[in-house]
């Protein structure tokens, strides 16, 4: 009997090959004492420079090709490594105490890592990963040894837990992952996405259960780990991943065509961006224009804050390349775990400085990436709109700077676009119960489910600890989200869907019935999306999200979809 071990799909297909495991053991640092100090502030040195060079080149790679909240962690993870005082307090260590470089790191790492454990909320300790991924590289210079090499080419990885620093230095050549831990929106989840390498997360004893050489199944799309599989199965698994590729294949074609139900509702599947790069890979996909763009690649990872021309040119680099279709850009949204340079971190990030409320406590900062959107509108349909907003005066002073700068602007000579559409993004509750309200003053809606799923639940959705209540489909999300569709409707303003439940199989049934005029999904998945669009038809569904809206908890909605979905798409 074939061994199968069950989690969580995060990355789509299917890999066949042999299983590469990667012990989650702890560094072992010997030969402390050394009588000669300058040697080891040399080899200190040298382990810091050439880690960061490293570093800089995943970084470089990671913007240019990843997703853009996982490359946010590697810029936190190099901001350690050019950490100027950490550097001192490991070699006044090195001085004091007559210790090796690699002994002075991890007794210095680990006082750090003590401190953050005992005094940091449990949403800050993800920086302990950081911590704990930092010392792993200067040590493994120190003593000569590397990950990364170990991992043979087309292997499946095997492993407790990723790092986005891993992943960008090693998954080029994977052919497959799967971990012990995570989620489907953990950073190194959602750069296998990106990378499209077909991963299970979250898999129970999973470390325990496989050994390097194995050969494993991973079935990115039914989330199962099949272990040791015999000739048929293998098989069985080879004729799906053919058929896998196929399907792919043949939603580029669809993706040419116009997004219609088979009733004939007309829908738009645009694109989450977080390059202008990459403006391209979305039209080449099917993407009706870009429904995100994520500015904060261009905030992070520096110390210095984006000149006006620097932010002009990649908002026009995107705008140009996507003629007469909209493009939606997000002002910049950092705070929570995305700090910028020059900021202090908070006690409780996730509810305090972020989204929009960075911008208006920072007026010039804003006003300078403001001067730069609406320059670049005359190059495109340009549509800006504002992160994390919680009342109608945030949304009605944003608005206002905006208007402002366009006087400004235009007083000055400067060519604007007149039609620029304004919007808000809707993720906390009390814009869901203001919602009728900001929709008299904004043009559209976007709805980030990713942040509204774990503000209505009071659940980070980067906490293993309380994982099972990333509920997308939980009646009280549903809810929210019809109230917020509800609302714009009545007032005649459109409304888009930007999180990851947007491009989920069970959730884009609901979503259709609700009414979204816009789903905008990672490019990767927009041909499959505007697939199931065509495949389902709207009169059919109504009646599901009235069931659905009515229904006790995830799991009963669930069952509800999947019943409709197999007699709708014959599965």
């Amino acid at each position: 009997m074939v061994k199968s071990l069950n989690g969580l799909a995060a990355s789509g297909g299917i890999a066949i090959g042999r299983a590469y495991l990667l012990s989650d053991t702890s560094l072992t640092v010997l030969n402390h004492y050394s009588d000669n100090v300058n040697h080891e502030v040399s080899r200190l040195h040298d382990s810091f420079t050439i880690s960061g060079k490293k570093l800089a080149v995943l970084q470089k790679r990671a913007r240019q090709t990843l997703d853009n909240r996982a490359a946010s962690v590697i810029d936190s993870e190099a901001q350690m490594m050019g950490d100027p005082e950490l550097l001192a307090s490991i070699k006044q260590l090195i001085r004091e105490q007559h210790v090796t470089a690699e002994w002075a790191i991890s007794q210095q790492l680990k006082k750090e890592k003590e401190r953050v454990n005992q005094s940091a909320p449990d949403y800050l300790k993800r920086r302990l990963t950081a911590l704990n991924d930092v010392e792993k590289q200067l040590v493994n210079y120190l003593q000569g040894t590397s990950v990364e090499r170990q991992i043979p080419d087309g292997a499946i990885l095997v492993t407790k837990t990723a790092t986005p620093v891993l992943m960008a230095a090693v998954g080029e050549r994977l052919r497959g992952l799967a971990t012990q831990t995570g989620g489907p929106t953990s950073h190194f989840a959602l750069m296998t996405q990106s990378m499209q390498i077909p991963s299970v997360v979250g898999v129970n004893q999973l470390v325990k259960t496989v050994n390097t050489g194995d050969q494993l199944i991973v079935d990115g799309l039914h989330g199962k780990v099949l272990i040791n599989p015999n000739q048929s199965v293998v098989d069985q698994y080879q004729q799906m991943a053919a058929d896998f590729v196929r399907e792919q294949q043949r939603f580029g074609q669809l993706a040419q065509r116009e997004t219609v139900s088979l009733d004939g509702h007309h829908f738009t599947v645009a694109a989450n961006l977080s390059l202008p790069s990459n403006a391209t890979d979305a039209l080449a996909a099917g993407a009706e224009g870009v429904g995100l763009l994520r500015t904060e690649y261009l905030f992070l990872g520096r110390e210095d804050i984006p000149t006006e021309e620097e932010q002009f040119q990649a908002y026009k680099e995107v705008l140009t390349a996507m003629p007469d279709r909209r493009v939606t850009i997000r002002t910049l949204d950092v705070g929570g775990d995305k700090l910028i340079g020059g900021s202090t971190g908070e006690a409780n990030p996730f509810l305090g400085v972020r989204g929009i409320r960075v911008s208006l406590r920072h007026q010039q900062l804003f006003i300078t990436q403001l001067r730069a959107l609406l320059r670049a509108s005359v190059y495109g349909r340009l549509a800006i709109m504002f992160p994390m907003v919680a009342t109608l005066d945030e949304f009605n002073l944003a608005r206002q700077l905006l208007d402002q700068t366009k006087q400004t602007l235009k007083r000055s000579g400067v060519k604007v676009a007149e039609n620029i559409e304004v919007g808000t993004m809707v993720e906390v509750p009390s814009a869901i119960l203001m919602a009728d309200q900001l929709a008299r003053e904004a043009d559209f809606f976007s709805i980030g489910s990713n942040d509204l799923v774990q503000y209505i639940f009071s659940a980070d959705r980067g906490n293993e600890q309380v994982a099972d209540l990333n509920q997308e489909l939980h009646p009280a999300v549903l809810r929210a989200i019809k109230q917020a569709v509800d609302a714009a409707h009545v007032e005649g303003k459109s409304v888009s869907l930007c999180g990851g439940m947007a491009a989920k199989q069970l959730a884009i049934p609901l979503i259709m019935a609700m009414g979204m005029d816009e789903l905008s999904v990672p490019s990767a998945q927009v041909a499959s999306v505007r697939n199931e669009i065509g495949q389902l038809k709207i009169r059919q569904l109504q009646p599901l999200l009235h069931k659905a809206l009515a229904a006790k908890n995830a799991a009963e909605v669930k069952r509800m979809v999947n019943d409709q979905l197999a007699k709708s798409l014959q599965l």
